[in-house]
Parts: C-alpha cells; sequence; structure tokens
C-alpha cells in the first residue's frame, strides 16, 4: 500500500493545520497504541464479540481520521456492521481493518520523516 493510497494528507494537513510537530507527535501515539487495538480486535473476533468488534472500530474510526488515514471508512462500515451481531461479512471486514491498520504504520512514519506536513 502507498502513502498516497493510505494517507489523505489534506486531511492530515487540516488537522493539524500544518503543525509537522503535533502530526509527529500524533502518528507516535498512534503507532503506540496499534499493537494492543490489534491484539484486542483479533481477540474479539476469536470470541465472536461484535460488540466488542463495534467498539474498537468506534474507537478506531476516530483515531484513524485524526492521522489521515483512508482506512477511516473500513472503520465505520466494521462499526455499522457489529450493530447487526456477528456475522461472517463482520469478520471479514474486521480482518480488512486490522491488515489495514498495521499497513498504515510505515506509510505514516514515511509521511513524518519525508516532512509532507
Amino acid at each position: 500500500m502507498t502513502t498516497q493510497a493510505s494517507v489523505d494528507l489534506i486531511r492530515a494537513r487540516q488537522t493539524v493545520a500544518g503543525d509537522a510537530e503535533l502530526f509527529a507527535e500524533l502518528v507516535q501515539i498512534f503507532t503506540d497504541q496499534v499493537p494492543q487495538i490489534s491484539t484486542d480486535l483479533r481477540s474479539a473476533m476469536a470470541a465472536r464479540d461484535s460488540a466488542t468488534i463495534g467498539l474498537i472500530a468506534h474507537r478506531l474510526k476516530g483515531s484513524l481520521a485524526v492521522v489521515g488515514a483512508c482506512c477511516a471508512a473500513t472503520a465505520a462500515q466494521v462499526e455499522k456492521s457489529a450493530k447487526t451481531g456477528f456475522s461472517a461479512a463482520l469478520l471479514e471486514l474486521a480482518y480488512q481493518l486490522d491488515a489495514e491498520v498495521v499497513a498504515l504504520i510505515p506509510a505514516l512514519q514515511s509521511v513524518v520523516a519525508g516532512g509532507e506536513i
């Protein structure tokens, strides 16, 4: 996944009003939280716990939007799907969200390192 495909630079710049230092701090906070979020999401998927999957997706949706991550839309889909209970479709979306979030980390780090904000 390329940086362009995973991070909306315009949205990210707007969120931090062009403050590269603030963006770098937000990326660091997000990056630090991803391993636990991923673990929690995978545990909820294994337990077939749609309520927890939906809660994690809801929390992720806001964090992803703040850093300009394009996968915030996937988080919204997971959150919506979780409201109808556990299903194969929810599980597939949750796996997709987890993969997108994990893949996002190098893209965000690249944006910070490249001074793109």
